[in-house]
């Protein structure tokens, strides 16, 4: 019992020692952190002085700022418009200008740096919470020639004489005894506050300063907030080490089983071998939760291998798959035409903008002979790759039909009867061809279940609804009507795919054919020389302003042929 009373004040002594100690080193960091921080906010301070009086040159404009002195009542009441006074005046002499001019010199000279002083506090930032150029001399004592509060002007301020007594202000008293800047502790009896201030001479005579002032409460907490860190890091300091005592004798029961999982951990995240930290957690023996902890890593790593793995094959399959996209895309685009100056007797413009890498669209214009020149546009069932291939080859079968002479009408029928022979999954194709006799300008077409065409006769577009026969590849035997049309020098035929009627806006509205008119007529009405190029190019433009950023469900692909006789 005795000896546990000792311990006791034993241990009530250490602690009262612990903490005296404490008090006494916190007392020794906050004096000399407070001469600390107070010598290096000189600095800064004296950096901020500094940066400011390289805009305000005192001592150039002195006798200038001496007038100021003694006339600013009239000063302020100058209008400043004359400029040319200012800009003529030679300085060197100006004890010998008239008292008008020198007025007004002095006046754009004081609102002119007033702006200057403004500038260059706001443009520096500084954390004061006064900034004021002053007149310390014994005649002129206290005269406020600019003084800022916080960032702006103190307009009520300028040119006043403030009650300035040296007794009060020792930093201004050393300036004024031939030091170059000062600082001091103040308390402003107006409003009870304290600062601390720092002077700056700035002509020869030190009669000018510069002056900033700092809220002192802010900069004593400061001071205040970092004693109480380093007091803080102290007592962590001491608490770690006698945590680190305690952990020594801890470790080889603990924190040994803990390295050793963190060791294999990181050795699996360096080299990614799953089967060695298998291994270096099979022989933590700890059976308590390290030991599942160890178990749960193995099983961690053998998952995160197989998914790295999965992953690497997906990758791979991806890039192959966008590597056929590429050559696919490739073959497509070479096999739209891209040259449309085909024959002096038309003019023809066409786009396609595929929904996917490559698109289920084609359009084509060729010489079937010297006097006939056939086009179409076509729109495969289904995107990507599979429609991509049956475009190419309807494309290759609809030239070759044309060349032998054939008309529009057995062309479909022929393409119609050949992809329902391959048996294509089911696709199909909606067709529309023409055949333009250049001599005559008749213009003979047949549909397989396509869009209707636009054509231009006359003074505007109209929507022409030719006769249908049904999409090419789905029956065999299908017949397919023709329509035949007279077209004169200046008739245009415009045809497209559904995906311009289709395409839907962010509200799910369609574009539709009406609008499909009514863009084309807003082109021509703007220019009535316009062509086909134009003509795509507005429709297209009032598409992309109707779509916006909707998503693109299917190829936009469109031709247009002016026929010119």
């Amino acid at each position: 019992m005795k000896n546990k009373k000792i311990l006791i004040q034993v241990g009530k002594l250490i602690t009262f020692v612990f903490f005296l100690g404490i008090l006494f080193i916190s007392t020794i960091f906050m004096l000399t952190n407070t001469h600390t921080y107070l010598k290096e906010k000189q600095k800064t301070i004296s950096a901020d002085l500094n940066a400011i009086s390289y805009a305000i040159d005192i001592q150039l404009w002195k006798d200038e700022f001496t007038y100021i002195e003694h006339h600013i009542d009239e000063i302020k009441d100058v209008d400043r418009s004359k400029d040319d006074v200012f800009d003529s005046t030679d300085f060197s002499d100006f004890q010998n200008l008239s008292d008008d001019d020198k007025t007004y010199i002095c006046a754009f000279l004081y609102y002119y740096y007033s702006e200057v002083f403004e500038r260059e506090i706001n443009e520096n930032a500084f954390d004061y919470s006064h900034a004021f150029l002053m007149d310390i001399s014994e005649k002129n004592r206290g005269f406020v020639f600019y003084n800022i509060e916080g960032n702006k002007l103190d307009e009520n301020t300028l040119g006043r004489k403030w009650d300035y007594d040296l007794d009060d202000h020792p930093a201004a008293k050393k300036i004024i005894e031939g030091e170059d800047s000062a600082f001091e502790n103040w308390k402003d009896p107006t409003n009870n506050v304290n600062y601390y201030v720092g002077y700056l001479a700035l002509d020869k005579e030190h009669e000018w300063v510069l002056c900033l002032s700092y809220d002192w409460s802010y900069m004593r907490s400061r001071i205040f907030n970092n004693t109480l860190i380093l007091v803080a890091i102290l007592i962590v300091t001491s608490l770690l080490f006698q945590c680190f005592v305690i952990l020594f004798f801890l470790r080889k029961k603990v924190l040994s089983p803990f390295t050793e999982v963190e060791s294999g951990l990181r050795d699996y995240m360096e080299n990614k071998d799953s089967d060695d930290v298998v291994r270096k957690m099979s022989e933590i023996k700890s059976e308590n939760e390290i030991g599942v902890l160890a178990n749960d890593i193995s099983q961690l790593a053998v998952e995160i291998d197989d998914y790295m793995n999965e992953n690497i094959k997906l990758a791979s399959e991806k890039q192959r798959v966008q590597t056929e996209l590429n050559f696919a895309s490739q073959i497509q685009d070479s096999i739209l035409i891209k040259d449309f100056d085909i024959n002096d007797k038309i003019e023809v413009w066409a786009s396609m903008n595929p929904a996917k890498e490559v698109g289920g669209d084609l359009y084509d214009v060729f010489m079937i002979d010297d006097d006939h020149i056939g086009m179409c546009i076509a729109d495969v069932s289904g995107k990507g790759v599979p429609a991509s291939l049956v475009m190419m080859s309807a494309t290759t079968a609809i030239r070759s039909f044309a060349l032998s002479g054939i008309g529009c009408s057995e062309i479909l029928e022929r393409l119609n009867n050949g992809l329902k022979n391959r048996e294509l999954s089911n696709m199909f194709i909606t067709v529309w061809i023409g055949i333009l006799d250049l001599k005559t300008g008749v213009l003979t077409t047949s549909s397989g279940g396509h869009e209707y065409p636009a054509i231009y006769h006359g003074d505007q577009f109209v929507l022409f609804k030719d006769k249908h026969g049904l999409v090419v590849g789905g029956y065999l035997g299908t017949k397919y009507p023709e329509e035949t049309l007279q077209l004169k020098p200046g008739d245009m035929i415009y045809v497209y795919t559904d995906g311009v009627a289709e395409a839907q806006n962010p509200s799910d509205e369609f574009y539709g054919c009406d609008r499909i008119i009514d863009s084309l007529n807003r082109v021509m009405n703007e220019n009535r020389e316009s062509g086909p190029k134009e003509i795509i190019e507005g429709v297209t433009e009032d598409l992309d302003k109707f779509v916006q950023d909707a998503e693109q469900f299917d190829d936009i692909t469109m031709l247009c042929v002016k026929y010119l006789g």
